[in-house]
């Protein structure tokens, strides 16, 4: 495998973003704090970033749920505004069962954008914040994949936005959609490693 392109199993050849993946400009956003992709987050907190980059990681490598938890907590602890804090927390209750939890995290998303708030917010934070609104608080897993593919397509560095792609298709049966969205993240892969 090359450095960071995900497996079948969903789990990453590398920790590091690969560094073959051309990143698109974010709405002129100028987050100093970034995940683990290299990708800004709404935050002033380093402690939340990462606690958000731990929750990718738990969900890629297949961690057990309390993994999970403690991840999607510690960044509502440490930035309980930060939008991609309450996707993952959101994420997490919904995977685990509390589906009113999850929906409450969505309605706080919903009622947020669309202020001067989320304006602050990288398109790709709007993106999931729509994702998880579709998924949790709409019971729309193709709007949900629809939105999750566009994260995907502009920032193929992103695995979670793919695995989560990829669970969309699993949801709705749709062989399709499982791969073409991992498929559509290789070959934009491929073609920057040529280039």
């Amino acid at each position: 495998l090359k450095a960071g392109i995900s497996c079948a199993c969903g789990r990453s050849s590398s920790s590091s973003p690969p560094s073959f993946v051309p990143r698109m400009p974010e709405d002129g956003v100028a987050a100093a704090v970034k995940d683990s992709f290299g990708l800004p987050v709404t935050t002033a907190s380093a402690e939340c970033a990462k606690a958000v980059s731990d929750y990718y990681e738990a969900v890629l490598a297949y961690r057990p749920f309390a993994a999970w938890g403690a991840a999607a907590e510690a960044a509502l602890a440490a930035d309980s505004r930060c939008p991609l804090a309450r996707v993952v927390a959101a994420d997490y209750a919904f995977c685990s069962g509390d589906a009113a939890r999850a929906k409450a995290l969505a309605d706080d998303l919903a009622g947020e954008l669309g202020t001067e708030a989320a304006e602050a917010w990288s398109w790709r934070e709007r993106r999931y914040a729509h994702a998880w609104i579709r998924w949790v608080k709409e019971g729309d897993p193709p709007g949900c994949y629809d939105a999750l593919a566009e994260v995907a397509d502009q920032h193929p560095e992103d695995l979670f936005a793919v695995k989560r792609g990829h669970i969309m298709g699993l949801i709705l049966g749709d062989g399709d959609r499982i791969l073409s969205i991992v498929e559509r993240v290789g070959q934009k892969a491929a073609l920057a490693e040529v280039a």
